[in-house]
């Protein structure tokens, strides 16, 4: 069972007002604290993108962020960048 912490839920929908997000449910993942991964990267995507992300995000029971820096580390590998 996922922990309560990475649980997400998706809001809004790709349109002229913004993109679509993932938001924290839990109280805990709103706690001020200092990020492990300080710089913030943002893109627009379509919204079949959006809730295909939100499905394996769960089916992971991992969160937004670590899903998609993984997706993103594993591309630059693969295209021959190396990470520190």
């Amino acid at each position: 069972m996922a922990n309560k912490d990475d649980s997400y839920t998706q809001s809004g929908s790709e349109s002229e007002e913004g993109p679509s997000t993932m938001t924290p449910t839990t109280e805990a993942a709103q706690k001020s604290s200092t990020p492990r991964f300080p710089a913030r990267l943002q893109f627009r995507c379509p919204p079949a993108l959006s809730a295909t992300l939100a499905e394996a995000i769960n089916k992971k029971m991992t969160t937004a962020s670590d899903y998609v820096r993984q997706a993103v580390v594993s591309r630059l590998r693969a295209d021959g960048y190396e990470l520190e």
